[in-house]
């Protein structure tokens, strides 16, 4: 789960309990602040799933492209993260090379912060960093999820375990994972800009080596080290 973006004002300050139908039980969701500072479409919810858990899904059909979320927040250097509660640093979005959005405030909780990982997702990003579009036409029912390859090439998690459950699942996310030739096929214009000028910076750079020193080694495939997991 992740996120939040740009500072407006100060809202009040107060939050509820959502609770969810789970096999005919309520289920007590996470804390979500009244107030929303981010967008999120009428086409889409909060709800719970037996299979991801807490998530957003689709309530209404959703067309290719439509826009699903806009996030807001404060913006801050990498170095600021460090110093966000523990518990607001898995609640940001890479939106630069060094810069990420975070909660409004320190706690500050909405629905458009759970946003699962999938590595088979059914939403992307588009020319702005914090809004959410839809990749493909999406039915009543379906998870909104993206993969955080798409923004996230330097968290303070160099990886974790992928559950997902998908035919394709890499077993793993790393920061690294936007480097891969097959992911960059075949995300294409759902990276973030800042990854989008990365990706073209890579391919620009193993042009000029293969041109001028006949080095082919930057146009090999990108491999993942093999990690253990716990």
């Amino acid at each position: 789960n992740l996120w939040i973006w740009l500072f407006f004002g100060a809202p009040s300050a107060f939050s509820f309990q959502v609770k969810f139908p789970m096999d005919s039980e309520e289920c007590e969701a996470p804390r979500v602040d009244k107030e929303e500072w981010s967008w999120v479409s009428p086409n889409v919810d909060m709800k719970y799933s037996p299979k991801s858990g807490t998530g957003c899904f689709a309530i209404a059909p959703i067309k290719a492209r439509e826009h699903l979320i806009h996030w807001t927040g404060r913006i801050v250097s990498g170095d600021a993260v460090k110093n966000l509660p523990i518990e607001d640093q898995d609640y940001l979005l890479q939106v630069d090379d060094d810069l990420f959005q975070v909660p409004i405030f320190n706690g500050h909780r909405e629905r458009a912060d759970y946003v699962n990982h999938s590595c088979d997702p059914n939403a992307g990003f588009g020319d702005n960093p914090a809004l959410l579009i839809a990749m493909r036409d999406i039915e009543p029912g379906e998870e909104i999820t993206l993969d955080y390859a798409m923004c996230d090439s330097s968290h303070k998690n160099k990886f974790f375990p992928c559950r997902c459950g998908t035919k394709n699942c890499r077993g793993y996310v790393t920061v690294e994972d936007w480097k891969s030739s097959e992911l960059q096929k075949k995300y294409k214009d759902f990276f973030t800009p800042h990854l989008r000028r990365r990706i073209r910076l890579q391919a620009a750079v193993a042009e000029v080596a293969v041109q001028v020193c006949g080095d082919h080694s930057l146009v090999q495939p990108f491999q993942r080290e093999p990690i253990s997991l716990p």
